[in-house]
Formats: C-alpha cells, sequence, structure tokens
C-alpha cells in the first residue's frame, strides 16, 4: 500500500481472501483432501487484527481499501464491490447499474486475467460491457 501511495494511488483493489484465504485442504476435516471445512481452525483474532492493519494503514496514507459491497465515490469515479462467486447472479450487477456505478471491483480467488482469458474473466467482462460500466478484475496468480 505504501508503494501504490507514493505512485499517487487513491485506490487499492485486493483479490478475494487476500488475508484470510487458506488452501482448502488446511480447513478439511480431513487434511489429506479437500472436504468440509472445519471453521474452529481458522484464527480469526489473527484476521480481524490484520483488517484493522489495513484500514489504520489505508486511512493513514488516504487510500482507499473498501472492507464491503458497497458503493463509493473516489475522485468523482462511484465505485461497487462485488466477489468471484458474484458473477454468476447477474441481477447483482443490474443493481450496480442502477445505483450508477463507473466501476465495479471484482475480487476474486480465481486466476487473474491472462494471455487466454479466464472464463471467470470474461464473464466479468461481459457483466461490465453490458451494464455500460468498467471492471476491475483482482485475482491471485
Amino acid at each position: 500500500m505504501r508503494e501504490a501511495r507514493e505512485q499517487d494511488a487513491r485506490l487499492i483493489h485486493f483479490s478475494e481472501g487476500a488475508t484470510c484465504s487458506p488452501h482448502k485442504r488446511i480447513m478439511s476435516g480431513d487434511p489429506g483432501k479437500v472436504g468440509q471445512a472445519v471453521w474452529d481452525r481458522f484464527d480469526w483474532d489473527v484476521l480481524r487484527q490484520e483488517l484493522a492493519e489495513t484500514a489504520e494503514l489505508a486511512r493513514t496514507l488516504r487510500i482507499w481499501a473498501g472492507s464491503a459491497p458497497i458503493t463509493f465515490e473516489v475522485d468523482g469515479m462511484r465505485f461497487g464491490c462485488a466477489l468471484g462467486i458474484e458473477c454468476h447472479f447477474p441481477e447483482i450487477f443490474l443493481e450496480y447499474e442502477r445505483l450508477g456505478v463507473d466501476c465495479i471491483l471484482l475480487s476474486t480467488h480465481g486466476p487473474g486475467i491472462t494471455v487466454n482469458n479466464g472464463p471467470l474473466a470474461l464473464q466479468a467482462q461481459a457483466h461490465a460491457v453490458s451494464n455500460s460500466y468498467w471492471v476491475s478484475y483482482a485475482g491471485t496468480a
């Protein structure tokens, strides 16, 4: 965030699970395979601390980071927030159009946009085009 602010960034967009996305096998009841998550394994206090530190650093640097699916404005642009799974629900994107957003910040744990464009990236682009706004796609490598 400091490096982004040094380059005059006004907004930073993290991928879904940037601070809390453990591998599915780690959370599984049977660590040898993907299965039902056992959430008492997750350290919720550490997550709360990381989110508080991120929010405080964003406040100190005067840079927008976003913390919930809301709309907000930065430098005259209206933004909406969505998570990767929400790409499958066009009504969410229709509602953002109704709210007059200029750009959706789509955060996913899925792969980033590559030369070949993954299916989720294409779906996000399709929502943006059909609803007349931009999409910012933050995924994992």
